[in-house]
């Protein structure tokens, strides 16, 4: 019996470009909260894939077979605790995500970019309201309000701004103030402060719905953690699909070999 060449069925073009589709989309957004989910995924798939090797036969077994040995190798050697520092600089999809890095993530988004670089700001004599203490501006998170001359009401101006402060001897009023914040944030309290604008802090309460509108800096080792649990997934496909070959091909030539040694048929004739 001949069996057919290995090929690539729906199924398997589907789950590529789809495994595909989530990497591009992780990366170009990727984070500590994106590498610890793709990890995850890796880890997964990757503990669970012996069960094919237990309950499968045949095709199927080498399949899941080579996803086991080929997906955690790679994972081993792109994120084990002794790997990461030495073994995965030197791979080659280090090299490939290096490269990709500045392809799939634009400038301004760049962890490089100066906009993200923190530097200190001086603020003006400020104002503290909504329960705002001078012992909790030490590296607590505020939102700064600016109020112009003659307005009935603050608006905000920069959210969520890291503090360093001196004592005032008004417990209300702190001057000067440090705050530690973006060059984005740093521009916005510049121009405020040229114009003399009155500062007001308060305390920052984040809404669950805040990361939804940021947007934030992408590094290069978070952009690293995101890819190789990928590369691991893509690796342990293709080993699957080199061992079902593989299978497949001493299967075609034990066939074969069998019918090689095969007597050959004999007709015998009555008279």
């Amino acid at each position: 019996m001949t069996r057919r060449f290995t090929r690539f069925t729906i199924a398997d073009l589907v789950l590529a470009v789809l495994l595909c589709a989530v990497a591009m989309a992780a990366l170009m957004f990727a984070s500590t909260p994106w590498g610890a989910a793709s990890l995850s995924v890796a880890l997964a798939i990757l503990t669970l894939a012996p069960l094919g090797i237990i309950y499968r036969r045949g095709e199927r077994r080498a399949f899941w077979t080579g996803i086991v040995l080929c997906g955690w190798a790679y994972l081993t050697l792109s994120s084990g605790p002794w790997f990461i520092g030495n073994i995965r600089p030197k791979l080659i999809t280090s090299r490939m995500l290096e490269w990709a890095y500045p392809w799939l993530i634009p400038p301004d988004r760049q962890a490089s970019n100066p906009r993200f670089q923190l530097r200190p700001f001086e603020l003006p004599q400020a104002t503290l309201e909504g329960g705002l203490t001078i012992d909790q501006l030490n590296g607590s998170a505020i939102d700064v309000w600016t109020k112009k001359e003659g307005e009935s009401a603050p608006a905000p101006l920069v959210l969520g701004a890291a503090t360093e402060s001196k004592n005032n001897a008004n417990s209300n009023v702190i001057s000067p103030g440090f705050l530690v914040v973006n060059g984005d944030q740093y521009e916005k309290l510049a121009e405020a402060k040229a114009y003399f604008r009155q500062f007001i802090l308060r305390p920052h309460t984040p809404s669950p719905l805040d990361s939804l509108w940021m947007i934030p800096p992408v590094k290069t080792s978070e952009f690293y953690d995101v890819g190789h649990p990928f590369f691991a997934l893509l690796a342990a496909w293709i080993g699957g699909m080199v061992a079902r070959f593989a299978f497949e091909s001493r299967e075609r030539t034990g066939d074969t070999r069998a019918a090689a040694t095969a007597p050959a048929a004999t007709t015998t004739s009555t008279g």
